[in-house]
Order: structure tokens, then sequence, then C-alpha cells
């Protein structure tokens, strides 16, 4: 079912407001929340078809359809291709709008109500009801004033005569020649999981996130994305999740890491992180050195948990690195 705001006002116009009553496309500017800016009038002269995702950020329709818009979203090219697609936000700020692709793990570009325009876009375009998706036509037809429910959006499209051209999970060159995950730590006490990930590009990264990751059973163990801008050039950035119940993965785990190289072309590389146990060697075995503490990769001192890497330091000034597995 649909969100629908309404007032006691807006009652009679229910019928009205469930779509656009719009047949043309009017053109507007959107500027999107990690800084980009969008015309609509633009890409329809470049001759490609416009999905347009009306949403707010509680909406729960809204909510469940992400999935089903970010599969057509990669289906069709992941905006390189003949569709391009964009999300507009009802009364939301930009880092409302941020969260909400965060908690789950929104693909399409969203510009927020009230910081990227998407308020005057909707009030433009006369959209009540949530989510509203339409198709609009190079010629500024609007082919589809409400593709609801929204799983319908790939009978729309090939409708509209257009196939799908699934963009690649993979650049061109092998990202992971130079993007490796060097540490995954879980913590199943306070439900989070941190993911280490060394860039050795020699530039930096625009908004990388890790959108899945999956272990080797298939389980999807989190979906969601926190946005940083520039990963740090030859270093290691810490990514760090919420996971929704305690998990022992089977490994490897592979990671869907998605970046730009500044193009703001998005590419998706499937990192692997297999946890390994690293050899111990007892380096001064004739000293009587004694342990001072046991701590994690954030720095945090432990008991000694199982399944994570843990650091060992002594009081000769050693440290050793640890896997105690269950």
């Amino acid at each position: 079912m649909k969100r629908i705001l309404l007032s006691v006002f807006t009652l009679v116009t229910f019928a009205l407001n469930a779509q656009t009553n719009l047949n043309t496309a009017v053109d507007f500017t959107i500027t999107d929340v990690h800084g980009n800016t969008h015309n609509l009038f633009n890409y329809l002269d470049d001759g490609k078809h416009v999905i347009i995702d009306f949403f707010f950020t509680t909406c729960g329709p809204c909510i469940s359809s992400v999935p089903t818009l970010n599969q057509a979203y990669t289906d069709y090219g992941c905006n390189t291709g003949d569709v391009i697609f964009l999300s507009i936000d009802n009364g939301d700020s930009d880092s409302e709008v941020m969260q909400y692709e965060t908690d789950y793990a929104g693909l399409l570009p969203s510009a927020s109500g009230n910081d990227g325009g998407g308020n005057a876009v909707i009030s433009t375009y006369g959209i009540g009801a949530y989510p509203t998706v339409v198709l609009i036509a190079p010629d500024r037809t609007i082919l589809e004033q409400d593709i609801y429910p929204v799983i319908n959006i790939t009978t729309a499209l090939s409708n509209a005569g257009l196939n799908m051209a699934p963009c690649t999970l993979a650049p061109a060159w092998d990202c992971t020649d130079s993007l490796e995950v060097t540490d995954v730590v879980i913590d199943n006490t306070n439900l989070t999981m941190n993911i280490a990930i060394y860039n050795g590009y020699n530039y930096f990264l625009n908004y990388p996130y890790v959108a899945f990751t999956i272990d080797a059973n298939g389980d999807t163990l989190q979906g969601g994305n926190i946005n940083l801008f520039g990963a740090i050039n030859l270093d290691t950035t810490w990514y760090n999740y919420s996971i929704l119940s305690s998990t022992n993965p089977s490994y490897p785990l592979s990671m869907y890491f998605v970046y730009s190289d500044g193009s703001f072309v998005t590419d998706t590389c499937i990192l692997t992180y297999n946890i390994i146990p690293a050899a111990i060697t007892d380096i001064n075995i004739s000293s009587n050195r004694k342990l001072i503490m046991i701590v994690d990769v954030l720095g945090r001192e432990s008991k000694g948990a199982r399944d994570e890497p843990l650091f060992y330091i002594y009081d000769d000034g050693t440290v050793e690195k640890k896997i105690i597995l269950e």
C-alpha cells in the first residue's frame, strides 16, 4: 500500500494526487546529496528515457521498493545506458536522505526535498502518494504517470522498447590489484561489522562504500552503505556498519565495494576476505616476558574473544597478532 500525504482539506483530491496528472514533462534541475547536478531536459535531449522515483525517508512502501529500484538501475546500465534513474525526496534534508541511502542501500542518485530542490519538483508534478515512479520519454511525453506496484518497472521499461544492458560489476581493469580488504571485525555483542579496505590507487576515491557483504553460504551479512568522500590515497579506511543479528559467517566473504575515480561513473569491485590465522612464533622464548594487555584492531581492550584478530602486547615491547578460532 502507498503512503499518502493528505489533510482533511485534500481528501477529495485523493484520486488526482495518487499520481502526477501531467502528460508532458516539465523541466527541472536538482542537486543530489553528493553534490552532482541533474537537469531533466539535458538527459532527454541526449535521447535518454528518465525514471523518477518520488519518495520520502520515513515512507514504508518507499523503503520496500528500494531493492526493486536497485535491480532495475543495475539491469539498465547504472545510468550509463539508455535509461537515467533519479530519486527525488519530499521534505527531508541532505543528511536525512544520506542516512536513508545508508540504511537501505539505495543506489539511485537522490536529491533531498529541502536542500536539493526536490520539494519544488514534487509541487510541480503534483505528487501526493509515495512512492510514485514515473517514466519520461526523450520527446518529453510522460509514458507512465505512476508505475505501481513498483515491481512493474521492468514491464514498463520493456513496453517503452528499452532493453536491459546490465552494468558490469567489475570495472574494465582489475580493481583487485589495487583495492584490498585487510581486516573484518564482527562484534556480535554490539552488532557491528567493521571492514578495512586498502586503496592502492594513486588518487583519492569518491563516495566509496561497501554495498553488500555476502559469506560463502550466500548469506547477506550487511546491506547498506556509508558514503565517504575521498578514501585515503595509498592507505586503509575503515567502514563501520550495523548488522541485524549476531553472526558467525562462513569464509571467504565477498564485499561489493562501490566507488568512483572522480568521473562520477560508478564501478563496483568484488573484493574477497578470507580469515587466515597468523603464524605465531615466540621470538623471545628465553625471557620471562609478561602480557600487558590484549586489544582489538580498534585499540579497545579485549578479554581474548574468539574468531577475531587480536593484538597481544608484552612488557618487552613485542606485539603478536593472534586469531583464536572457535
